[in-house]
């Protein structure tokens, strides 16, 4: 079976990148006109991400044939950068890498036809030197959407504690004990559009920070996090101020995010409102409310979601935003888990996701998410 690209999906990666090489700094066009006035040059060629064979570069993942063949699977690249990322079976530019160049540069490419996109703003890459509780050293690229896989203590919430101190150090210093031991050294590399880099150092609960090689007194990153922690399913009770105690903003901010926020479950939850008791009650028909913990498991998880996916949504309208899942999508059916993943990796949800699991790779429909296994 051929796994190659139609010229139907050729043509698609090709539109979304703008018809320009998505190698980062290149940006050269790849169509032009040719001699004859009836006819156009086509410079530019769709690279497979994970391979379309057996034996090249990349390997397969775990994609099936169908998802190697897909868009997702797809970057747009003039000769030479393509020519360029294959060698030595592709070391040099793992898969991950090349979903980080594909999502970054079709985000520029629709920030410039005016779609609402987030602020210029990417976190590339965690770089964690030394730690007392990851593995170390260790390399994690991001794409738009990242999966944390691992068993738990392995790690991937202190990662994401880690990624949330580059603009609050707050989420680093409070999450450790005033007896922890050890030094957390760790850089992370932002895009905004330029390339910077900041080096974070934290020992007995302070922290230091170091920008492209000068000292600064605190980060000058400009990036939200929205983090759905872990647990929040068993930690919430049915009132605007819990719910505004696991999202860690204030209660008020929170009353109104869930009037003037569109946080919808189609058929459960149409309509919200806050009593005077603070409980929450919602309505399917705008007439009829319940209790809101009158809905199920899965139900509330999903209302869960719901307000973690528009506070993020909100925020990137000002903010280079993250949405960190740390629950994961536990507790959710496979068809509901593939509609999320699907949502939180299209364009126009305009902030990063990272989703931590304790599943494997094979037990996650993939839709062009970035695997990164602890």
């Amino acid at each position: 079976m051929s796994n190659k690209f139609t010229k139907t999906t050729k043509l698609i990666i090709a539109m979304r990148a703008g018809y320009r090489c998505s190698f980062p700094g290149c940006g050269k066009g790849t169509v032009g006109p040719s001699t004859d006035p009836e006819d156009a040059l086509w410079f530019g060629e769709a690279a497979h991400i994970y391979s379309d064979s057996d034996q090249g570069p990349r390997g397969h993942g775990t994609l099936n044939p169908d998802e190697l063949k897909k868009p997702h699977n797809g970057i747009w690249l003039c000769q030479d950068h393509h020519t360029m990322i294959d060698p030595k079976k592709g070391r040099d530019y793992p898969a991950n890498i090349l979903l980080s160049f594909k999502h970054f540069h079709e985000d520029q490419v629709a920030r410039e036809l005016g779609a609402p996109v987030c602020p210029a703003g990417w976190l590339e890459e965690v770089r964690i030197l030394e730690s007392p509780i990851v593995k170390t050293p260790m390399n994690i690229s991001l794409g738009k959407a990242t999966i944390f896989l691992g068993t738990n203590g392995a790690g991937k919430t202190t990662v994401c504690r880690y990624m949330a101190s580059g603009s609050s150090p707050e989420a680093v210093t409070n999450y450790l004990r005033p007896t922890s031991k050890g030094v957390h050294e760790y850089t992370l590399i932002y895009r905004a559009p330029l390339r910077h880099r900041l080096d974070i150092t934290v020992s007995e609960q302070k922290i230091c920070y170091r920008f492209d090689d000068t000292d600064v007194p605190f980060s000058p990153i400009s990036m939200a996090m929205v983090t759905l922690p872990q647990a929040a399913l068993k930690e919430m009770r049915p009132f605007a101020s819990d719910l505004a105690r696991i999202f860690s903003i204030s209660a008020g901010s929170m009353r109104q995010a869930l009037t003037t926020l569109s946080i919808r479950l189609p058929g459960k939850v149409e309509a919200i409102r806050i009593l005077d008791d603070d409980s929450i009650e919602v309505s399917a028909d705008g007439v009829k409310f319940i209790p809101l913990e009158r809905l199920s498991g899965g139900e509330l998880k999903m209302f869960l979601l719901e307000c973690a996916i528009n506070l993020a949504q909100f925020s990137s309208d000002y903010h280079s935003t993250i949405l960190v899942l740390d629950d994961g999508l536990h507790g959710l059916d496979q068809e509901c888990r593939q509609k999320y993943l699907l949502r939180l990796n299209a364009v126009d949800c305009r902030f990063q996701t990272v989703i931590t699991d304790v599943g494997a790779m094979k037990d996650i429909a993939w839709g062009g998410w970035q695997y990164v296994n602890f």
